[in-house]
């Protein structure tokens, strides 16, 4: 039983389709670290551009994944970049995000 993710919108967007469901969590498991490393540089850089941007492609990704905690998590980066704010106001909200998309990779690749 999933505690990370929850596949029910997946499974709506593509119908059931087995194999579009498996392509969309592959290109999840794929693209997902490298957006989480995009996030940590553009806070550590305080480049909001790239932070606002960012979160924008993983929230859709977090939503559909039934990654509600997530979710809530990258709705507090993005306006942290809006606000403009200090690194150490979003760190720990970083660190959390880190681990849950971990976590949730880690379960997938033991689910699928």
């Amino acid at each position: 039983m999933a505690l990370h993710y929850n596949l029910a919108k997946v499974y709506s967007r593509f119908n059931s389709d087995e194999d579009k469901v498996f392509v969309e969590i592959d290109l999840f498991m794929d693209q997902m670290p490298a957006q989480v490393e995009m996030l940590y540089l553009g806070i550590e850089d305080k480049d909001y551009d790239l932070v606002k941007a960012t979160a924008q492609k993983m929230r859709d990704k977090l939503d559909l994944f039934g990654m509600n905690v997530s979710y809530e998590e990258i709705n507090l980066v993005e306006e942290w970049a809006q606000k403009k704010g200090k690194r150490k106001e979003i760190k720990g909200v970083y660190q959390s995000l880190n681990k849950q998309i971990k976590n949730t990779i880690k379960e997938l690749k033991k689910d699928f």
